[in-house]
């Protein structure tokens, strides 16, 4: 299995294929976490009542519908196995993370392959699929690895099928909070899809808004019941004091202050930059809505920059893409600007 941060084998000056908040963590949650070192010889709140009272008071949501865990991956294997589905649709290409999850069940996976001279556009007219009644559908919004929001008429059309078919809805938003949409849907919309769609998980992270990918830190939102459900499938004591002081500060940091709307506006330049830069070097871009940019370029591009202490995120594992396809992501303007730069170097050795 493939994912970006492979900077244990490599030797890594910048590292470009995990998907961050070029803003970094906050002062309030590093201070958190550096003082609930001091919890230590203490065992987390078993039923992390004191993050939900925290979601609760923050943004109105039922803490009987919230569950916090070591990152979203580790709440989606838990959602797959209190679902144990036999059969799932996947609209590809999409985070690799499912098929993993899938497979570690024994699910039938069924592809809807998007295509290129459609930008990998998700659209009502992929969802016939739909109609065979698969146990459980994934929709990753915005979509890693291309960077698109999933358009609302079309969200809106998964969940009501779904609803009619008896399908189970996993709605991945682990880039949501670092996506332009972030800025103009008001917090509280996924609770009321929740109302509305008693088969809906909605999965978030704050391992990328908070950009504290060592940590692990995520939750899942859906109706009690399945909530229920899904502790059942985590291990106790799932998260440590560590994450949970981590979380607590950024529930906060994302209620208060301009945290959310500065990390939006920045990442949108830096990443009009880099997408200016790319194409300059006749690279072909997919315009992104959030904190990654997926393009095309030549085979041995990996390779290139890795000698040269850049690693990007190599694509051909993900169903419907193939080699010369790559992710990087938005960071601060110093390693986007030396990104560039090298391309510039070695563009004309490929």
């Amino acid at each position: 299995m493939t994912h970006g941060g492979d900077i244990y084998r490599n030797e890594v000056n910048i590292d470009f294929s995990v998907n961050l908040n070029p803003m970094r963590t906050p002062p309030e949650v590093t201070a958190a976490m550096e003082k609930a070192i001091e919890k230590r010889e203490l065992y987390p709140d078993l039923n992390q009542e004191a993050l939900k009272k925290s979601m609760e008071e923050t943004f109105g949501a039922d803490p009987d519908t919230v569950i916090f865990g070591s990152g979203a991956s580790e709440l989606l294997m838990a959602i797959v196995r209190a679902i144990n589905p036999k059969t799932a649709l996947i609209f590809e290409p999409s985070f690799t993370g499912y098929t993993h999850a899938l497979e570690a069940v024994g699910c039938n996976i069924k592809r809807v392959i998007l295509k290129e001279a459609e930008g990998f556009m998700l659209s009502k007219e992929h969802l016939a699929p739909m109609d065979s009644r698969p146990d459980i559908v994934f929709v990753c919004n915005p979509v890693n690895p291309t960077g698109f929001n999933v358009a609302p008429d079309v969200l809106e059309a998964i969940l009501e099928k779904a609803k009619e078919k008896g399908t189970k809805v996993v709605l991945d938003e682990s880039f949501y909070l670092l996506s332009q949409r972030a800025e103009v849907v008001p917090e509280d919309e996924d609770i009321d899809y929740l109302v509305k769609y008693d088969n809906l998980y909605i999965l978030r992270s704050f391992t990328k808004i908070l950009a504290i990918p060592g940590i692990r830190a995520g939750y899942l939102m859906s109706n009690p019941r399945n909530i229920e459900a899904v502790k059942k499938q985590l291990p106790e004591w799932n998260i440590s004091v560590v994450s949970e002081e981590a979380i607590k500060a950024g529930i906060k940091v994302l209620k208060e202050g301009n945290y959310v709307k500065e990390s939006v506006e920045l990442i949108k330049e830096e990443r009009d930059f880099l997408q200016r830069g790319l194409m300059n070097l006749g690279f072909i871009i997919f315009k992104s809505n959030t904190c990654f940019i997926m393009f095309k370029g030549p085979e041995g591009l990996y390779d290139a920059l890795l000698k040269r202490g850049i690693l990007i995120r190599d694509c051909s594992d993900y169903p419907g893409l193939f080699k010369g396809f790559y992710r990087i992501a938005v960071k601060k303007h110093e390693d986007n600007v030396r990104l560039i730069e090298t391309l510039k170097e070695i563009i004309y050795e490929l």
